[in-house]
């Protein structure tokens, strides 16, 4: 309803309001002041050296109900230089009705005349600020000038929303082998830096001058004119402003000179001269007089005014709006008739802008004694310049300065510093206000399963997983959530009876859930405790495997002992100075057995993460007994990720190995079936041969035979014709004839053997000779010794 009511009565107001009308700033004071001339004799012109300053009074015009804000440029100048050209320029002190001036040079410096240009602002003067600079500059070196094109930000802050104005009032400049002085002070084209520029060969030393800072955003028509700079070159220039609303005043510009540019062989000599009104323009001369020979320089000047509305609509709104009354979250400024903004936090205020005078406030927020505070839930951001009020986080019942800085908490939480935590035994989930109970033996925690602990109740200890454990000798009793003692028999358990034993100390043994004294020790009742002690028949030790006994004492002596002596510990102590002590990364529990520490201590002194008397490399001992690692995330997924890597390397080498073996094995079968084949085709030749041998031995021996057989019958034959006819002459020649036929047969019998024989030895000899020659050309080929063939030996 209210916004509705606002829009029709803004709308009303724009829609008749009057016009404005341009009207001078109240008491804002233009002047110019020529400090000293060379006629007569000025200190600054005496050829002394040194160090020189003077002081000057320049009186106001009209006087100001408090001092004012001042800025001074220089209007006027004409300076001989050196090596060192120097001249500075402030204001000292500032009083209601004047204001002193102090002018300093350095060394030789010669000045034969210098006129200033001041504007004096009254304070109460909201849209302009005067600020004066000086800022040495350090970090440039002969070798390393600035240069035409090289530019120096001074370290200012500047207005955005702004027009900042630099003025020039003082500088030192070093000159290094050049023929020209260089100097310019501007500003950056994102209207955020001062820029210095310098010549080459110029050293600047120092800088200092005015920001003036005016709040306009279009330079003509938001209720302050502005004039930019001038640019000239070696000539003086006349100058005529286009037409403007100066009014009926005709208030004078404030000149200043930035920038310059000059031969050193002639004195800087810059003036401005008289400045006309006519047709709303001003009309002005600037630049360089003889004798000066001047290459560039630029003059900034400006005026102010501000915008005026009539009787009737006399409130001035957002500079274009003349009001009869000022809209929603402004208020009347009647000394200025303008509207202005009340404060952020407001929607409604009382003639001010300070935060406690609001008279209503916007969505979010309660009135208190003039001030919009946020409501219940909801925060300010300090640097929100918007004053908006926003939701706390859900942890938080109420919050101050941002959602996480918590001032009241909801329930389940509790406030710790400025957060909002979860009660023991409660976790936060990150979603809700509200907070889950944590598994039962847990005293804090992160989730709500039972390794998500991050301390433990009394009794229990924390594990690095996570887990709250009993320590040795006591079970998890859920019922009371403690840890309850077991029996004195039991080493663990899970429950309290001698019969819920699960793990025994290292003098007993388990039987059917029940700890029963090992081979050796008796169970006796010792300080109302049943234990196992050593059997005055036995021969050893307490957690002695193997003892040896020695006398102590003599036959003599009543006090003869017999003290046994250990030699060798039982399960995993270990034997020092006689004694059975545990190795380090375990602990003694009940004076029996020797119980694992926490995986990160390397020596302990109880169960659990805090219990540790020293830890393993990479770790640190903590004040709590615990061993801390910071980088041990990232050195667990290194080692799993190098894990991973040696496992896939494992696998591509076992694959790599078992095909070779695979590929040699089967080439070496291949070869192994080739040589057994070649191997049996010469067997398969030596038989083919021998059988050869054979037949011609048969071939031979019934050729033989028939031999014989052909005598027979030649002797019969004979026999047969000389039984026929006997004739002893006739015989006696056939029996020398038979005599000859049975030489030569048998002659030729002899002869065919021998021939055969011979003949049959050549071939076979020829045959075996070209199987071993194959056989050893084939093995020579195929380079390899896995099988070698004897043909020699198959012979």
């Amino acid at each position: 309803m209210k916004i509705t009511l606002f829009l029709i009565q803004a709308i009303v107001q724009f829609a008749f309001c009057n016009p404005y009308t341009w009207a001078e700033i109240d008491n804002i004071q233009h002047g110019q002041q020529d400090l000293f001339s060379s006629s007569p004799a000025h200190i600054f012109n005496d050829g002394t050296s040194g160090d020189r300053n003077k002081n000057f009074v320049i009186v106001f015009a009209t006087a100001f109900s408090a001092a004012p804000q001042v800025a001074v440029g220089i209007n006027k100048i004409k300076c001989q230089q050196n090596s060192l050209f120097n001249i500075d320029i402030q204001v000292v002190s500032t009083r209601i009705d004047s204001f002193t001036l102090q002018v300093r040079v350095k060394s030789s410096q010669q000045c034969d005349f210098l006129s200033i240009n001041y504007i004096s602002v009254p304070t109460t003067e909201t849209r302009i600020a005067i600020l004066y600079f000086f800022f040495q500059i350090t970090d440039q070196s002969v070798s390393d000038q600035l240069g035409p094109n090289r530019l120096f930000a001074l370290p200012l802050v500047l207005t955005a929303n702004a027009i900042n104005i630099p003025i020039l009032s003082g500088f030192q400049i070093v000159i290094n082998d050049s023929t020209q002085i260089q100097l310019s002070l501007g500003l950056s084209q994102d209207n955020t830096k001062f820029i210095v520029s310098t010549g080459d060969n110029n050293q600047v030393k120092y800088i200092s001058g005015f920001q003036i800072t005016i709040w306009n955003t279009n330079n003509t028509d938001y209720g302050i004119q502005v004039f930019q700079s001038l640019a000239g070159s070696s000539i003086a220039s006349v100058y005529t402003t286009p037409v403007l609303n100066i009014g009926s005043q005709n208030i004078i510009p404030f000149f200043s000179y930035n920038s310059f540019n000059f031969d050193r062989s002639y004195p800087l000599y810059l003036q401005q001269g008289l400045v006309q009104v006519q047709n709303n323009q001003y009309i002005f001369t600037y630049g360089p007089n003889s004798p000066s020979l001047m290459y560039q320089y630029s003059l900034v000047y400006f005026n102010a005014k501000y915008k005026q509305c009539s009787p009737l609509s006399k409130y001035l709104f957002n500079e274009e709006y003349c009001l009869t009354q000022c809209p929603q979250s402004y208020y009347p400024n009647d000394l200025q008739n303008t509207c202005l903004q009340c404060h952020p936090s407001c929607l409604t205020c009382s003639n001010s802008d300070k935060i406690n005078s609001c008279t209503s406030c916007s969505i979010n927020k309660n009135l208190d004694n003039g001030r919009c505070i946020c409501q219940a839930g909801y925060y300010q951001n300090l640097n929100d310049p918007s004053y908006n009020c926003n939701k706390c986080s859900y942890l938080c019942q109420e919050c101050h300065s941002n959602s996480d800085t918590c001032t009241k908490c909801s329930l389940s939480r509790f406030l710790d510093g400025t957060v909002c935590k979860c009660q023991n035994g409660y976790w936060d989930s990150k979603s809700s206000a509200f907070c889950p109970k944590c598994f039962r033996n847990c005293k804090t925690c992160n989730g709500g399963l039972s390794n998500n602990c991050l301390s433990c109740n009394s009794g229990y200890y924390l594990y690095s997983d996570g887990s709250c454990t009993c320590d040795y000798g006591y079970y998890d009793d859920p019922v009371q959530n403690t840890c309850q003692k077991c029996h004195s028999s039991c080493g663990q358990c899970n429950g309290p009876l001698d019969i819920n034993c699960t793990q025994c100390p290292s003098n007993r043994i388990l039987q059917f859930n029940k700890c029963v004294c090992a081979n050796g020790l008796v169970e006796q009742m010792l300080n109302g405790v049943l234990s196992c002690i050593v059997n005055q028949s036995s021969s050893c030790l307490p957690n002695c495997k193997l003892c040896s006994y020695q006398q102590i004492g003599n036959l003599d002596n009543p006090s003869l002992q017999v003290v046994p002596q250990c030699l060798q510990c039982q399960n995993n102590l270990v034997l020092v100075n006689g004694q059975c002590q545990c190795t380090d990364g375990t602990y003694l529990v009940d004076n029996q057995i020797c119980f694992p520490c926490e995986k990160t201590c390397k020596t302990c002194y109880k169960g659990g993460v805090y219990g540790c008397l020293s830890c393993f490399d990479y770790y640190k001992i903590q004040n709590d007994h615990s061993c801390r690692n910071s980088v041990q995330e990232s050195s667990q997924s290194n080692s799993k990720n190098l894990a991973v890597y040696i496992s896939l390397l494992a696998v591509l080498v076992t694959i790599v190995v078992v095909s070779s073996f695979v590929y040699f094995h089967k080439k070496f079968e291949q070869r192994k079936t080739k040589y057994k084949n070649e191997l049996s085709q010469v067997n398969q030749d030596k038989i083919t041969v021998k059988q050869h041998q054979k037949d011609r031995k048969r071939l031979n021996l019934q050729s033989n035979i028939e031999n014989e057989q052909q005598q027979i019958n030649i002797h019969n034959y004979i026999f047969d014709e000389i039984d026929d006819e006997y004739n002893p002459a006739a015989e006696d020649q056939l029996e020398q004839h038979s005599q000859q036929v049975f030489n030569n047969a048998d002659q030729q019998q002899e002869a065919e053997p021998d021939e055969i024989k011979q003949d049959s030895e050549e071939k076979e000899k020829n045959q075996i000779e070209d199987l071993e020659n194959r056989s050893s050309e084939k093995v020579k080929s195929d380079g390899e010794n896995e099988v070698v063939i004897d043909l020699n030996k198959e012979n």
